[in-house]
């Protein structure tokens, strides 16, 4: 660093640069008594920061910042005095001063962090108008970039009419809706239509897919609010064509359908193959080892002793099987349908966890569609199981509820509540399963948290029969 000292006094000079030196022993330093040779000495030294005394012989600190600012603009000065005048320290600043300082008792003490201040505001000063300079050359730039876009855009002015588009739109949804209402756009899809109006009116970003004339799929993104010189134009819309994207998702979607099919038939075939060929094992090992402790006689007490921990054993073992194999595949959902499996699965969360689970089922008394009972327990499930591990919750409730057409599910609990960016995070992968489920059941899922009050999982699918 570079650093021009005007100062007059010899004490104070020799003070100045003891202070500076021993915060940053590699600074240059440059003294001068008199304002006129440091002026000529500028261009040679080329300095980060200039440091004059406010009065000096031939011209005061005022006189020096006029001088200074007519050949050198963008040098920081700190103007110091002996006695503060708040009018000379605002005419100071005015003419450009990064500080003005008086020489109080710290003053020494405090100049390099002063230095460092002014030094780093020039700092922030010419980035700013490196960044003007950057814009203005970037805003020249966005008409041939509109031009050149392969993307179709078009801008919506005041009145929701067609301003602007780029050609690539034009090629594409034609000419002649430059003009127009911007419903020109949607032809027929009214609620995509009436989607962007909305956004537009209530000047907010949105999303909308619409199919045109030609069966392609677009996603319009509307990003409203644009302001140039008095004018406002409503919305700029950008589209995308995701007529392969939505191919392609509906082959992931019947994918993920056959996985979760496929996946629900081996838990079904291994819970029962637990139950009916292990479980009948050990329930046999259980009924050998409780006939031969009935035989030996009482001199055998170590041999019984060991009977009756093997016992204990096949005792646990049974428990395992029974609970892994309901874990799987819970036999009563099969058996006896969703609501009987859901209200047994509730109580035993309730017992595992110490959570007070309350259930108010109300379904048809026809049997709900296969796929149907076994998407909405996994769902169940899987919120329970997002209960037990984060919401620090007491009590959980469990509604089910439905008119002819549609299937109402909730699961609300008086927890801490979610954080709102969880809800969508692609590390939640619980309820990215429960989200790709309920999907796949055509149905939708809203998960609302609030802060110290609990967590609502709702869920509304289309009712199916067997």
């Amino acid at each position: 660093m570079k650093v021009i000292i005007v100062e007059d006094e010899e004490a104070h000079l020799e003070l100045m640069e003891r202070a500076i030196r021993r915060d940053s022993p590699d600074v240059q330093i440059y003294p001068f008594v008199e304002i006129e040779s440091c002026l000529n000495s500028i261009d040679r030294i080329d300095p980060d920061v200039i440091i004059t005394d406010y009065m000096l012989p031939g011209m005061d600190g005022l006189e020096f910042l006029e001088e200074l600012r007519k050949k050198h603009r963008g040098i920081p000065v700190v103007v110091t005095t002996g006695q503060g005048d708040e009018n000379i320290a605002v005419r100071a600043m005015k003419l450009g001063a990064g500080d003005y300082v008086v020489k109080s008792g710290d003053f020494f003490s405090l100049l390099p962090s002063i230095i460092k201040n002014v030094v780093h505001q020039e700092e922030l000063k010419k980035a700013l108008r490196e960044s003007q300079a950057l814009y203005e050359r970037e805003k020249n730039k966005l008409n041939s970039i509109l031009a050149s876009l392969v993307t179709p855009l078009a801008v919506i002015n005041g009145d929701t009419r067609i301003d602007f588009a780029n050609p690539i739109f034009e090629r594409i949804f034609g000419k002649e809706l430059i003009g127009k209402p911007c419903q020109a756009i949607f032809d027929q899809s009214s609620d995509a239509c009436f989607q962007c109006l909305k956004a537009v009116e209530n000047r907010q970003t949105g999303s909308v897919e619409f199919e045109d004339v030609n069966e392609r799929i677009w996603q319009v993104t509307i990003s409203p609010g644009i302001e140039k010189e008095g004018d406002i134009l409503k919305a700029v819309l950008i589209f995308q064509d995701i007529t392969e994207r939505k191919a392609y998702e509906k082959q992931l979607q019947h994918l993920s359908e056959k996985m979760i099919r496929v996946q629900e038939e081996e838990r079904g075939r291994i819970s029962r193959e637990l139950h009916d060929e292990l479980g009948q094992v050990v329930a046999a090992l259980k009924f050998d080892a409780a006939w031969l402790k009935g035989h030996l006689s009482d001199e055998n007490i170590e041999v019984k002793e060991r009977l009756q921990e093997m016992c204990a054993l096949i005792d646990g073992s049974l428990d395992a099987v029974r609970r892994i194999s309901s874990g799987l595949r819970p036999g009563i959902l099969d058996d006896m349908g969703l609501g009987a499996a859901v209200e047994w699965y509730a109580l035993e969360f309730g017992r595992r966890s110490g959570l007070e689970c309350v259930t108010l089922i109300d379904l048809p008394e026809r049997r709900l569609a296969g796929h149907l009972e076994t998407g909405i327990y996994r769902i169940v499930q899987e919120a329970l199981t997002n209960v037990a591990r984060h919401a620090k919750a007491s009590m959980v409730t469990i509604s089910m509820k439905h008119n002819k057409e549609t299937l109402f599910v909730q699961v609300v609990d008086n927890g801490m509540g979610i954080e709102p960016s969880k809800i969508r995070s692609p590390l939640s992968t619980g309820l990215a399963g429960m989200r790709e489920r309920c999907e796949i059941l055509s149905g939708t899922m809203e998960i609302k948290g609030d802060p110290g009050k609990g967590t609502q999982v709702k869920v509304q699918v289309p009712v199916m029969y067997r």
